[in-house]
């Protein structure tokens, strides 16, 4: 069996690769190089060779690394791309990161390269272990859902929080070498831009793996119209400034034994939803209510907000850190918190909505069985 590094290269023909092979030395017999020196054999190389990490010159012309991410992106393939470039081009580089590419080493610090593909390949190999995990389990739907989400925390992990990093480490060697108050000045306020995003990143992180602990709670009985006034007491504030009318029937099944934790977060960010994306010519009305259907309790949560055009935007309504109203302050989680908490407690979450016209939440829970 072949297990050696395929390390597809980006290069020029008339490019030497002799320095970069003598700084492979420490991974010789370990790998083997693809050089590739056009588009067409590069798209070629992406499935034949499946390589396992890909090096992009930054003067490869016929795919350049920004099209190189692209084409990648285009057939959903994950491989990490590391960029060699010169120090001159070490800040269009750190706009390649924030485009997707894994990491970047400066032709002149060459030697570097080993440990980056080394870093690279223990992250793949702890993504590949998240992906076998979560096909052992495949008889056990709450694991699998966990796996999923760290997958996408992993995600977030090498990409969103690897852009804010390099451009520290680019900002802060610049600083070295810049003297005047102003330059100094342009600087760290970008270095404290990118550290503060790193911060807000790192919370929200935190902030969604503590479902992992929270499964662990006890069951509690939840009165709903307690939990709305609860919720509406929290953020008064917004509820004076914007003027909303709540009007809430909880006659069908007052109270319901759940994980409390959960359940205020579904109710919370749904509610802060319907709110935050009001229509400024007319007044919030949120209605809240259940009723049994069957063995289902239904929740029903309907606004007459801004709403959504599902058509453009239904496919990702659910997703982390996809945002549909960008002109509302907001990261993108709130959505996707709410349908993991609908999922961990044996829920379904639906949503209807127009344009102009409010949205419309069904949430259904069993009212047998483990919630």
């Amino acid at each position: 069996m072949n297990d050696r590094l395929k390390i597809l290269h980006l290069s020029n023909r008339d490019t030497d690769p002799g320095h970069l092979l003598s700084v492979l030395e420490d991974l010789v017999h370990k790998y083997v190089r693809y050089p590739v020196y056009t588009r067409k054999d590069y798209l070629l190389a992406l499935t034949e060779v499946a390589p396992d990490i890909i090096i992009a010159d930054e003067h490869a012309n016929a795919v350049n690394p920004a099209e190189a991410l692209h084409l990648m992106g285009k057939k959903k393939l994950i491989i990490p791309l590391v960029l060699l470039v010169s120090e001159s081009m070490e800040m269009e580089a750190l706009s390649l990161l924030q485009a997707g590419a894994a990491d970047y080493v400066v032709k002149e610090k060459l030697w570097r390269l080993p440990y980056v593909i080394s870093s690279q390949m223990k992250q793949r190999q702890l993504s590949a272990a998240l992906v076998q995990a979560r096909s052992s389990a495949s008889n056990h739907s709450r694991l699998i859902r966990r796996n999923r989400n760290l997958e996408q925390f992993t995600y977030i992990i090498s990409h969103n929080l690897r852009a804010p990093v390099a451009n520290m480490m680019g900002l802060t060697a610049l600083l070295k070498e810049l003297h005047t108050d102003h330059q100094h000045s342009e600087l760290l306020a970008g270095l404290n831009s990118s550290i503060r995003t790193m911060d807000t990143i790192i919370n929200d992180i935190n902030q969604t793996l503590q479902t992992d602990h929270n499964l662990l709670s006890k069951n509690e009985h939840i009165y709903f119209q307690q939990l709305v006034d609860e919720i509406t007491l929290s953020i008064n504030h917004l509820i004076v400034e914007s003027d909303a009318v709540f009007r809430c029937d909880f006659t069908a099944m007052p109270v319901f034994s759940t994980v409390r934790g959960y359940m205020y977060s579904i109710f919370y960010n749904i509610i802060l939803n319907s709110i935050k994306y009001r229509r400024e010519e007319e007044r919030p009305l949120i209605v809240i209510s259940n009723q049994i259907i069957e063995d289902q309790l239904v929740i029903t949560f309907k606004d007459n907000g801004k709403g959504i055009d599902m058509g453009q935007h239904g496919a990702d309504l659910f997703s982390l850190y996809k945002r549909i109203d960008t002109s509302i302050e907001g990261k993108g989680m709130g959505m996707f918190m709410i349908k993991t908490h609908v999922e961990d407690l044996n829920g379904n979450i639906s949503l209807e909505s127009q344009p102009g016209k409010g949205t419309d939440i069904t949430i259904q829970f069993p009212l047998h069985g483990d919630n």
